[in-house]
């Protein structure tokens, strides 16, 4: 009888598989529809300095919406260094209990207001969707009013209810950028348990901001081999980033919905 095959070692010289904790490799340049009719075009391009370009999209954070994300730590199997980020977002998704706004912050947002009232009309978790023009949609998310089973706790009525619906009309299963980033606060917990609450809130404080980038920025330094194989190495420095690591990725989308005009918008990718 064979004995089992043996686990890899952490720090085999073999060079290490694509880790839980790094961006999953880009498409490349091409044309797609996501799951909501939304078409994207997209253009991959190589990027001169990453360096140079993460700096000055750090210093554009001062005026501008956006955010930077960074993980610095790798160790095969586990963590992976890699860095993304954007600025000037056309779209804001906030919430205030069930209360929520999509806020189009520029004419790139305004162009993809009606394909997403479009989506949330078709919710039946919403008690109210009303449009401001073309600036944002305001609405309100139903209150759980039936018994409930624990397995259907989370499939309830919340916020989260409008952050599946966006995910619908612009998802697709091979686009690995193109989301929503952003933050979740501790609150939105009590929209799956009914809990009284005994702290006094602040009214104009957000429990969700997410925001939909059309240009983001992504730096992945290419794993290697570590050349020592053994499992108690001592403290070395981290190696220097690939110099050559990145990719800038051009999407142009389409709404092609029955119901309105068909807008297009650029949207950039930076890997």
């Amino acid at each position: 009888m064979e004995p089992p095959p043996k686990k890899r070692c952490p720090h085999s010289t073999t060079a290490p598989e694509l880790t839980l904790g790094a961006p999953r490799a880009q498409a490349a340049s091409g044309r797609y529809v996501t799951k909501g009719g939304v078409t994207i075009d997209r253009l991959v391009q190589p990027l001169a300095d990453p360096s140079d370009a993460l700096e000055g999209l750090i210093d554009q954070l001062d005026q501008e919406r956006g955010c930077v994300f960074q993980s610095s730590y790798e160790v095969p199997g586990r963590y992976a260094r890699w860095t993304m980020g954007f600025v000037n977002p056309p779209l804001a998704f906030e919430a205030w209990g069930r209360r929520f706004s999509i806020s189009a912050l520029n004419k790139r947002g305004s162009v993809l207001l009606p394909a997403i009232l479009a989506a949330l009309q078709g919710i039946p978790a919403l008690a109210s969707l009303k449009a401001d023009g073309d600036a944002a949609l305001h609405g309100t998310v139903k209150e759980v009013e039936t018994f409930f089973t624990e397995e259907e706790r989370s499939r309830q009525h919340s916020i989260f209810s409008v952050v599946r619906a966006l995910i619908d009309l612009f998802g697709y299963d091979l686009e690995v950028q193109l989301g929503l980033y952003g933050a979740f606060g501790y609150d939105l917990t009590f929209q799956f348990e009914t809990i009284a609450l005994t702290q006094r809130r602040d009214a104009t404080q957000r429990d969700l901001v997410l925001y939909l980038p059309d240009e983001i920025m992504v730096i992945q330094p290419s794993p290697s081999p570590n050349p020592n194989p053994n499992p108690n190495p001592s403290p070395s420095p981290s190696p220097s980033p690939n110099p050559n690591p990145t990719l800038t990725l051009t999407l142009a989308l389409a709404l092609a919905l029955a119901l309105t005009p068909t807008p297009t918008l650029t949207l950039t990718l930076t890997r």
